[in-house]
């Protein structure tokens, strides 16, 4: 709290995701939710500086292994501090190298405290909790954007994470896969067209051809996309006509002959922010080709998958992904007739 006189004072600070304050008896009272990533949600009650449990969330997870998180933090190759959320496989055991998943979307270390529930119902199929009980590391790089060169930016930073955690023999370097949903999903193709380092990769309602992208309507509110690429994620303020450079430099299809991993994508058929038609077009460069991409399309989903049905089933098809790739699991059917 702040006052003029006192200045500010911390109510309540520790190594937890905290939220939900509120305050009784003329504030003399404080009631607060805080949790951690092994440590479910639960109601603490303050009282003239004494603390108390007033409700434990999930008080039989105790009895499980269960997952724990780190903040890495590093120099890469050219000196230049970086910083990225690494979650531990449940159970792990030092000395015991695992496969890993890298789940990027800009920024994401700031999720370093906050629990996840392991369900299979995940409107983009990515579930830390899911992956890391399977026996998964799973990265999340923080990845700090660079104007006009978005593609670049997230290829720089997602290779510099991922190079440290190989050199600290924690994971199997030809066992490492990558997952990225919207923004997370370009930035995920993208990534694939300038490295091999990923033996597997899932990517959803990503935009694939940013020059054909810009010209499109977000039905969803009405207004042009081109909107968000001046005032969005892409930051990009000159339209292709003008800057066809800018464009090639960041559009994952201008680079698609050089995708060598095994790709699984997908999109809601109703998807009015990111046209789906943009997946499409990606995995017919890929077919055309002739390279291994699988393409899952949800009836009546928009940019997320909302129905239960339909998140279980993405959930499921994800892990059956990666389990055939980075565990050498037997395929399932539905990854044989892609």
């Amino acid at each position: 709290k702040w006052t003029k006189k006192t200045g500010e004072i911390a109510l309540v600070y520790d190594n937890f995701y905290i939220d939900k304050l509120y305050t009784a008896a003329k504030n003399k009272i404080l009631f607060y939710q805080q949790q951690k990533f092994d440590q479910p949600p639960k109601i603490m009650v303050q009282k003239e500086k004494s603390t108390a449990l007033l409700f434990q969330s999930s008080p039989n997870q105790a009895q499980y292994h269960w997952a724990s998180t780190a903040l890495i933090k590093f120099e890469n190759e050219d000196g230049k501090k970086m910083q990225s959320l690494l979650y531990y496989p449940a159970g792990y055991e030092p000395g015991k190298k695992y496969p890993m998943i890298v789940n990027i979307y800009e920024k994401q270390t700031q999720n370093l405290y906050r629990y996840c529930v392991p369900e299979l119902e995940n409107e983009a199929g990515f579930n830390p909790a899911v992956f890391t009980n399977q026996g998964y590391f799973v990265l999340c790089p923080d990845i700090l954007s660079e104007k006009q060169n978005e593609g670049p930016s997230a290829l720089y930073f997602t290779i510099s994470a991922v190079k440290e955690i190989i050199k600290r023999e924690l994971i199997f370097p030809d066992k490492i896969g990558l997952i990225g949903h919207s923004f997370g999903g370009y930035e995920s193709v993208f990534i694939l067209t300038q490295t091999n380092i990923f033996t597997a990769a899932v990517a959803g309602a990503a935009i694939t051809n940013i020059s054909s992208y810009y010209y499109t309507v977000d039905w969803d509110t009405g207004r042009p996309t081109m909107n968000y690429f001046i005032n969005g994620q892409l930051k990009m303020i000159d339209p292709p006509s003008q800057k066809p450079e800018v464009y090639t430099r960041n559009s994952p299809i201008e680079y698609v002959q050089n995708v060598t991993t095994p790709l699984l994508s997908y999109a809601g058929k109703e998807d009015n922010h990111v046209d789906w038609h943009q997946t499409l077009e990606c995995h017919m460069a890929l077919r055309r080709l002739g390279r291994n991409n699988t393409m899952l399309l949800y009836p009546n989903e928009g940019h997320t998958i909302t129905n239960p049905v339909n998140q279980r089933d993405l959930t499921q098809k994800i892990s059956q992904w990666f389990g055939y790739y980075l565990k050498n699991e037997k395929p399932e059917q539905w990854m044989e007739k892609n």
